[in-house]
């Protein structure tokens, strides 16, 4: 049977649901301010507005830290980028060789040389992937070409910054991966396109799906700061993505659980994001307080609505629950099928 708190606070307001059980009619026409309730003696009330005023106040507070610390975690990243594009530029310089004479002497090879150092970026683009594949009749030379290619990214080179990110996040032409440095040049990407803004923040979350599934460990943070992100510009699978997230997510703290602890406290009505918010209190992840008996309420109320996220959790951890042998734990692995990404 449903709560039939929980059916009342479906159809009407939280802030009325609160009142109607502790005030009269009357007393919610003429007792709507702290001040105006403790006048009147009617201090359950006060201290229920009392209550909401401070969860309204957090909530404003961890969104308004969520976004400052977005703010430097961006500029973090550029000055990374920056930093790492330098070193791998000091470090091809070290390491440079001339260009052969039969280079120099052939014309199509010198068209491209030339015009790669008069400065010019699409023919330090094509320059740099003719070194790297042997095009043109040059000899393969990896540390050059993406040489060439950072030289040409620098300066927006759009094909330039699409060859280098796949490269990295790839790991082709013997380039050891390094999936944060790609991610981050396909924001570049991304974001030189000019799409709207929600285009941009799903087309970066799918990208971050795929490079998590490469690695797990190294690229949570990326995926979670992806997602959490997309939630805020309102993409569809983004609340999905923060589900699956902290169902896979550990005690231990992370530098993206108070952005995880901002949205998942802001109110919401989309499931995945509450079944995400109940099971972080049922566990106390992400800063936030712990709360089983809570945790579990908000779950089970979510399942009897028939809401799909709080049915999957509330099956699988039945299911453990229950288990008495490795074997009957082994048996509940597949009900965990819905929170792989």
């Amino acid at each position: 049977m449903k709560n039939p708190i929980y059916v009342l606070r479906k159809i009407v307001p939280p802030f009325l649901v609160s009142a109607a059980l502790t005030t009269t009619p009357s007393a919610l026409a003429d007792c709507l301010s702290e001040a105006d309730c403790s006048r009147k003696g009617d201090f359950t009330r006060a201290n229920k507005l009392s209550q909401e005023r401070a969860n309204k106040d957090e909530q404003s507070a961890n969104l308004a830290a969520g976004i400052a610390s977005l703010k430097v975690a961006q500029d973090a990243e550029i000055a990374a980028g920056d930093a790492r594009m330098k070193a791998f530029d000091d470090e091809a310089r070290r390491n440079f060789r001339p260009f052969s004479e039969a280079d120099l002497a052939d014309s199509r090879r010198n068209i491209l040389i030339a015009g790669a150092n008069d400065g010019r970026a699409l023919r330090q683009t094509q320059l740099g992937m003719a070194l790297l594949e042997g095009y043109e009749g040059f000899q393969v030379d990896v540390a050059k070409g993406i040489y060439w290619l950072h030289k040409a990214a620098a300066q927006g080179q759009v094909d330039a910054v699409k060859n280098l990110a796949e490269t990295y996040i790839k790991g082709e032409y013997g380039i050891k991966p390094d999936y944060i440095y790609g991610f981050q040049l396909y924001k570049t990407l991304v974001r030189s396109r000019g799409m709207p803004g929600v285009e941009q923040a799903a087309l970066l979350m799918d990208q971050a799906i795929d490079i998590f599934k490469r690695d797990e460990e190294i690229f949570y943070s990326q995926l979670a700061e992806t997602a959490l992100e997309a939630n805020a510009l309102g993409v569809p699978a983004a609340p999905q993505v923060i589900y699956k997230l902290t169902m896979v997510s550990s005690s231990s703290p992370t530098p993206i659980d108070s952005k995880f602890k901002a949205t998942l406290e802001t109110p919401s009505n989309n499931p995945y994001l509450i079944a995400a918010s109940a099971y972080a209190i049922t566990n106390g992840y992400f800063g936030i307080a712990k709360d089983k008996q809570r945790g579990k309420e908000m779950l089970q109320a979510e399942a009897d609505a028939g809401h799909q996220p709080s049915i999957d959790i509330l099956k699988i951890r039945g299911c453990f629950a229950a288990a008495k042998t490795p074997e009957d734990k082994n048996a509940c692995e597949p009900l965990a099928s819905p929170f792989y990404l």
